[in-house]
């Protein structure tokens, strides 16, 4: 298992996985067990990850990490495209399809914990984290970044273990949608300036060439 590229596992694989986590955790299995959100259903992975992989190096642990954010965001993008396909009929289909997103991002969330837990770096594990999980995050910080404290003051939140990991996690979400957007408008602003640049040598160039004539023709 630890020698197997994470390229070489095909995507069927983990879609397959998916779709079979999705049936064996149906929803109202997670309603009686009191796993009601993404990060709750992505611990119990976690958890399961760690009392397994328990007699391995770190290095290993990443390995394993790595390959399992690669195939479980490959199956979240599948599964977000199928779902962009129907999203304006099918009900039936379409909830499935959520379903089968909500455990593909657990899915994801449980390696990227085993990732975090084990020394790998956040600007590589960034680099497995599909697009459209970052889009949206972005759009969920943006809209609920005061809706969510006023939450926390309403509820009294057990400070667990479990609950710290879950804060950290969001966190990092939240500032690598952060870092995504400083980077975007930096390249953007760059871009510009570079335009810019261009557009002077061009302008100043000109100016100079038609100096040039200018100079030649009164020597004429």
């Amino acid at each position: 298992m630890n020698n197997i590229n994470e390229s070489d596992i095909p995507i069927d694989f983990w879609i397959e996985t998916v779709e079979g986590r999705a049936k064996s955790m149906n929803v109202e299995l997670l309603k009686k067990i009191g796993a009601y959100s993404v990060e709750e259903v992505g611990m119990m992975h976690y958890e399961e990850y760690s009392n397994r992989l328990l007699e391995l190096s770190k290095k290993e642990k990443i390995d394993f990490a790595k390959s399992r954010m690669k195939g479980f965001a490959d199956a979240y993008n599948h599964f977000v495209k199928e779902y962009d396909k129907i999203k304006d009929n099918r009900d039936k289909d379409k909830k499935l399809l959520e379903h089968y997103i909500f455990h593909a991002d657990a899915s994801f969330i449980g390696a990227q914990l085993i990732a975090e837990a084990n020394g790998m770096k956040s600007n590589e594990i960034v680099k497995y984290i599909p697009n459209k999980k970052i889009e949206n995050a972005i759009d969920d910080i943006l809209s609920s970044l005061e809706t969510e404290s006023n939450t926390n003051d309403s509820f009294n939140i057990e400070k667990s273990e479990k609950n710290s990991q879950l804060l950290e996690r969001r966190v990092f979400l939240r500032d690598t949608a952060i870092k995504l957007i400083y980077t975007i408008l930096a390249s953007i602003f760059l871009y510009i300036v570079y335009l810019f640049y261009v557009q002077y040598r061009r302008s100043t160039n000109i100016k100079s060439r038609s100096s040039s004539n200018q100079s030649r023709g009164a020597r004429r």
